[in-house]
């Protein structure tokens, strides 16, 4: 997953809806990634107060109608929605606490299309080129189940960190430098992990886990774990053993020019390839996960088309 400057054909986006908002009304959702389908125990969701997404800071909007606020099971259509819409709200108020005065490049409120058609993927663009501006979610199946990448708070979040650094630093967004390019990725696991801490339980659940050490692996350092686990059905060398990245590494900075894909891609995916290959070795320094001083970007997503 990336930021996208251009894409041939997507179709636009569909008409916004804001779903209704009630301190008393609680909707389900994820507290991180789904996770691999095959985990034991499997993940139970959190019940949260309903979004408001067309709240300040950083409003955004999720095309079509949105379903009733309440409960849903895992597996619906109206839990997916509210798993996204709670994640774009939690990346929002974080990110517009620290930087109160920022917009959206975009516009004043930031389209997402939650499943934008066939893809183990997800985007963030300008728009142009047959791409409606904002985040672009995908579904696929593969080995017998559909995954939606939308559904994750990690991948929404790392998506919602593209749009935020767009908005922070816009001359980076089509910079034509690897070193660039890596940094955006860098950035959005870093949203996605930093978001991922604003849940109090999450935040227990790690210092438990981890027994304080955060640079130890874990659910915090795993990025993605259900859409790795979805692309590794037919790419097992495209990504982590236990997730799509792992901020837990021993990559050392190197010479963007030199860095290296585990997999040989074709020449239309070999730039694309290289810059999420060089985040990795850009931020772990500033990762909660990582304490020692090792120049990774923990989670970047991967684009595999």
């Amino acid at each position: 997953m990336a930021k996208r400057a251009r894409r041939s054909t997507r179709r636009s986006a569909a008409s916004a809806a804001v779903p209704a908002t009630s301190a008393k009304k609680l909707v389900s959702t994820w507290e991180d990634d789904p996770g691999d389908p095959a985990t034991v125990p499997a993940p139970v969701p959190i019940s949260v107060p309903a979004p408001t997404l067309n709240a300040q800071p950083l409003p955004s909007r999720i095309g079509g109608k949105a379903p009733a606020p309440k409960i849903y099971q895992p597996g619906t259509a109206e839990f997916r929605y509210y798993a996204c819409a709670t994640s774009l709200r939690r990346g929002s108020d974080f990110w517009g606490g620290i930087v109160p005065s920022l917009t959206w490049e975009v516009g004043k409120t930031l389209p997402v299309i939650l499943d934008d058609g066939v893809d183990l993927n997800a985007f963030y663009t300008r728009g142009g080129f047959g791409d409606a501006p904002g985040l672009h979610f995908f579904h696929a199946a593969a080995g017998g189940r559909t995954f939606f990448s939308g559904e994750s708070p990690d991948v929404v979040c790392h998506e919602l960190g593209h749009a935020i650094l767009d908005a922070i630093r816009p001359q980076l967004f089509d910079a034509q430098t690897i070193e660039a390019a890596a940094f955006h990725e860098s950035f959005g696991d870093m949203s996605a992990m930093l978001t991922a801490l604003q849940v109090e339980s999450f935040r227990q659940r790690v210092l438990t886990d981890t027994q304080g050490v955060l640079n130890r692996n874990s659910r915090l350092s795993r990025l993605a774990e259900q859409l790795g686990a979805a692309i590794r059905v037919e790419h097992p060398d495209a990504v982590d053993h236990d997730s799509l990245r792992n901020a837990v590494n021993s990559f050392f900075y190197r010479d963007p020019r030199r860095c290296r894909h585990r997999r040989r891609p074709t020449p239309c995916r070999r730039n694309r390839i290289r810059s999420h290959a060089c985040s990795r070795r850009r931020s772990s320094t500033s990762s909660p996960a990582c304490s020692r001083p090792r120049a990774t970007a923990p989670m970047a997503m991967i684009s595999l088309t």
